[in-house]
């Protein structure tokens, strides 16, 4: 298993990055967040794609401490402390993935540009 899914060269130096497309988020409203990948890769970086309109993908960068926060978020209610996010097995291969909802993704992160804008300023 490879401990990134793309490798790039920015600005001469080596990026390696864990690339996902979560091509069912339009439909369902929840991005399904893979934890085997989360913990196994050595990436810095998680590129998402979702997509919103008719082959058109939002593309959103995080760092894998964002996506960690969000997998171990919880709610107290008065049953007792709950994961935030439902827990369930998916993805490629049924294993245990988080899945959050598009807006609260949205929230977190950076957009493609934005994080690609400050990729470049920190190597310069």
């Amino acid at each position: 298993m490879s401990a990134y899914d793309v490798w790039m060269m920015l600005d001469g130096r080596p990026l390696y990055l864990e690339c996902k497309l979560d091509s069912a988020s339009k439909k369902t409203g929840n991005v399904c967040l893979e934890l085997r990948a989360l913990r196994h890769s050595k990436s810095p970086l998680f590129v998402y794609g979702l997509p919103y309109a008719d082959k058109k993908l939002y593309i959103h960068v995080f760092h894998p401490l964002e996506l960690e926060s969000l997998i171990r978020a919880t709610k107290l209610t008065h049953t007792g402390r709950f994961y935030a996010y439902r827990h369930v097995p998916a993805g490629d291969y049924g294993d245990e993935c988080v899945l959050v909802p598009r807006q609260v993704l949205k929230s977190v992160g950076r957009p493609f540009q934005t994080a690609l804008k400050e990729l470049t300023k920190a190597i310069a």
